[in-house]
């Protein structure tokens, strides 16, 4: 969104404090997201893009993604961790054994936290409905805007955008999609658009042709000039 160049690393695991995705600039880490945008937004005297936003619009969008992230994103945990671990495997870059163990692994520890966190003591019924009300506050709140707030991102979009797009590509055959897709169709749209406006080239930098693979790497080919790195699994 703020033109900076960077670079993909699938290389690094989660940060210190078990996060992801987290950034390295210059060997210097910053271990959240929220905190990565911070710093960068200070390193590279970037402006904020909630600057248009008045005092009730802030809160109203500090409210959508802590919605977003800290509800909504632990029922589509629910559901990628849940009895079938197929789409999961189908996105890891493994095979044989490590392909069968991963995921349920995997599947493992996010329960824990999910237990921890309290969504997952509720019944898969009751869970699918906490994401379908969810769902539904963010359609209502978007309306026909083109953005969350307006006709220009704000720095919650690219929150926004980072959880739909995971319903909207990466939950294929889930509640989840289905409601995007056939319900709250200004939310499928609204993915669309972003992906457009800052990944013109999406299918071009996601096919074999403009990424360098291994099996544990995934770097934009194109990405040069300011070291930038950020980790993402």
């Amino acid at each position: 969104m703020a033109g900076i160049p960077y670079m993909v690393d699938f290389s690094s695991g989660f940060s210190s404090k078990g996060k992801i995705p987290w950034i390295t600039l210059n060997d210097e880490r910053v271990a959240d997201s929220q905190f990565s945008m911070d710093f960068i937004r200070e390193k590279f005297n970037v402006r904020s893009f909630n600057q248009q936003l008045t005092a009730e619009q802030n809160a109203t969008a500090r409210a959508l993604r802590k919605m977003a992230e800290e509800e909504l994103y632990w029922t589509m945990c629910s559901v990628t961790f849940g009895d079938d671990l197929s789409e999961l495997e189908r996105l890891l870059p493994y095979s044989g054994i490590k392909r069968f163990i991963t995921p349920r692994l995997l599947r493992f520890f996010i329960w824990r936290q999910m237990r921890g966190h309290g969504i997952g003591r509720h019944t898969p019924a009751e869970i699918l409905s906490i994401a379908h009300a969810d769902l539904n506050a963010l359609s209502d709140y978007l309306g026909l805007k083109p953005f969350f707030f307006g006709d220009e991102p704000s720095e919650e979009d690219s929150a926004l955008f980072g959880v739909l797009a995971q319903i909207k590509w990466h939950m294929n055959g889930s509640p989840h999609q289905t409601w995007l897709t056939d319900e709250f169709c200004n939310l499928n749209a609204y993915c669309d658009r972003m992906k457009e406006k800052f990944w013109p080239d999406w299918l071009k930098r996601t096919s074999e042709s403009d990424v360098i693979k291994t099996q544990t790497k995934i770097f934009g080919a194109n990405s040069k000039g300011i070291d930038v790195k950020l980790d993402w699994k």
